[in-house]
């Protein structure tokens, strides 16, 4: 009887209902919404600080010569191929544990992720307590960063959250500069251990041609290593600085407060819907019934 009655509900039950109840689901959803407002009002607020970056075309051509692995490339006639590209190769750089080991080090990112709601002295700062370097690179990349990297057009959006607008603009442009350094700093490594391995192949041998050959490649190398020295954007190059969020990321107040509102109608008007066919349902069941007596 009721899957009946259920099924012979039409538009008009519900606008019936809607009018009947229209009050009540008013000043009920309002409600709602207030405490929706109230929560938007003491949560702590988000800023997102945003950038777009790409890969230094110009600083990649010098640092594919760089390292040992280029050395192996010339004496194999260039056969030696990684089988990834460049921007995929820095994009996994930026997103590795290695890099962020950099970040992680450093106190004040995690006063400013982990303790950001504590006014935290300069001299105590060494003395906070730390999360597991496992679950600070997960958080880091769950929580606080968001990369997109578009492989066609090799562009990356970079998206990083903290509680102060001024320190997620602070840390994503430490982000992108620590990720240049970080890409130096091994590219320089590489090139002075390579530098090493040909001076002491020149060394150990008379022959003219040999060592007129690898007086080239450590001309290159040092050449190399000037390149590594001389780029400030090593790695990536910003096309669009990190900005300053003057806006909320999270509370979004207009959508929670709109949000809330249309659902809290909608539900309240189902509500009232159920209970005015219920009732329809028992009054003609009550009306059949004594119509039978």
């Amino acid at each position: 009887m009721a899957d009946k009655s259920f099924r012979e509900v039409t538009v008009f039950d519900f606008f019936t209902a809607f009018r009947l109840n229209f009050k009540s689901i008013f000043l009920s959803s309002f409600a709602v919404t207030l405490v929706a407002i109230i929560y938007s009002l003491l949560v702590t607020p988000i800023f997102s600080s945003t950038a777009l970056i790409t890969l230094n075309k110009d600083n990649s051509q010098g640092s594919q010569t760089s390292g040992s692995s280029s050395v192996l490339e010339t004496i194999t006639g260039g056969a030696v191929s990684t089988g990834s590209s460049d921007a995929e190769i820095a994009y996994q750089q930026l997103i590795s544990r290695e890099f962020f080991k950099k970040i992680y080090t450093d106190k004040n990112y995690i006063k400013d992720f982990y303790h950001a709601d504590k006014n935290v002295e300069e001299d105590k700062i060494s003395s906070l307590s730390s999360p597991h370097f496992d679950k600070a690179f997960q958080d880091f990349h769950n929580q606080f960063l968001y990369i997109s990297y578009n492989r066609k057009s090799e562009l990356i959006t970079l998206s990083l959250k903290n509680m102060h607008a001024e320190k997620a603009q602070y840390w994503l442009q430490q982000t992108i500069f620590r990720v240049n350094e970080y890409a130096r700093a091994d590219d320089r490594a590489q090139t002075m251990k390579a530098l090493d391995f040909l001076e002491n192949q020149i060394q150990s041998t008379n022959i003219l041609e040999i060592r007129k050959v690898l007086a080239q490649l450590i001309q290159q190398r040092i050449q190399n290593l000037m390149f590594v020295e001389s780029s400030d954007e090593y790695l990536f190059k910003v096309i669009d600085e990190p900005s300053y969020p003057i806006y909320r990321f999270f509370p979004n107040r207009t959508q929670i407060t709109i949000t809330t509102f249309i659902f809290s109608m909608i539900f309240f008007s189902l509500i009232s819907l159920f209970n005015f066919i219920r009732n329809k349902t028992h009054d003609e069941s009550s009306s059949a019934q004594d119509n039978y007596l």
